[in-house]
């Protein structure tokens, strides 16, 4: 069923909510990034259709979110895809939860067949590796970033705009502020967007539509009333469905008409600006 109102969290809000879900709830972390990833996957996998034989280009970041692009790269090989994951960093160097993430790869890529490998984005021949692929996952950043793209970063995204596949970004498109959606540098345009949790408010201003493609949200083990709570804060929102405006609208008998239902008074428009009003009046 359609919630009535969706919550639209900024990355504040957003860590937030992660955070209580984990302390309050007693849902770790690991669990919630795994959720996320499988999450992601599936979406993928619907939007897309089978994968095997295909190839897939995961580009993770430092970061969780590049923990998410490391689970979307295991669950796409399960399927048969030909997956190669570039990773910003080592398993030592990210958080906790990536880095775990990041060693199961690595231990899966060890005795597989051949059709899984791992590469450090921060070496020579990305074009290379990313010519041919059928598909681009952008698990560069997420929501983490809040300054213009470093130079390594920025030559990745361009990479992944010059590529020619379709490109599903995990939370945000690379290079989209969380909050505003200011373009920070130029950012990865998109084919779709898989949000994790909740919408975020950078997908739904400035520069983000135009660079997010389709928008779907993950339901990753967050309590609803947790998304709630952080939607209710500053530079949050909660975004109308048509479910929640036919509930606001009165109920009107089968035979109603003009006058059994009121009159509408309009107060718009002033000295020199009368198209409102008059628009409003006609319609």
């Amino acid at each position: 069923m359609e919630p009535l109102l969706v919550p639209v969290l900024s990355a504040a809000a957003m860590r937030a909510a992660d955070r209580e879900t984990i302390e309050a709830f007693g849902i770790p972390g690991f669990t919630l990034m795994e959720t996320a990833g499988r999450a992601a996957a599936a979406v993928i996998l619907s939007r897309y259709g089978s994968m095997d034989g295909r190839r897939v280009v995961c580009l993770c970041g430092a970061g969780n979110n590049g923990g998410d692009g490391l689970v979307v790269a295991r669950v796409l090989h399960a399927r048969g895809a030909r997956v190669f994951a570039g990773c910003m960093a080592t398993a030592e160097s990210m958080p906790a939860d990536a880095g775990h993430q990041f060693r199961v790869l690595e231990h899966l890529a060890a005795e597989d067949d051949g059709r899984l490998s791992l590469f450090d984005l921060n070496l020579p021949g990305l074009l290379d590796r990313i010519a041919g692929a059928d598909l681009l996952v952008d698990a560069l950043l997420g929501t983490g970033l809040t300054r213009p793209l470093a130079p390594k970063y920025q030559e990745v995204v361009d990479a992944i705009n010059a590529a020619g596949a379709p490109v599903v970004a995990l939370d945000l498109p690379t290079g989209i502020d969380s909050d505003t959606g200011a373009a920070l540098g130029r950012p990865v345009v998109a084919s779709g967007t898989v949000t994790m949790g909740a919408l975020k408010a950078g997908l739904l201003l400035g520069e983000g539509p135009r660079v997010s493609g389709w928008i779907e949200t993950a339901e990753i083990g967050i309590p609803p009333s947790v998304l709630a709570r952080a939607a209710a804060s500053s530079g949050c929102a909660f975004l109308t469905t048509d479910t929640a405006i036919r509930a606001w609208l009165p109920h009107r008998p089968h035979d109603a008409h003009k006058y059994s239902v009121g009159t509408a008074l309009v107060v718009a428009g002033s000295v020199g600006f009368t198209g409102a009003a008059v628009l409003a009046a006609e319609a």
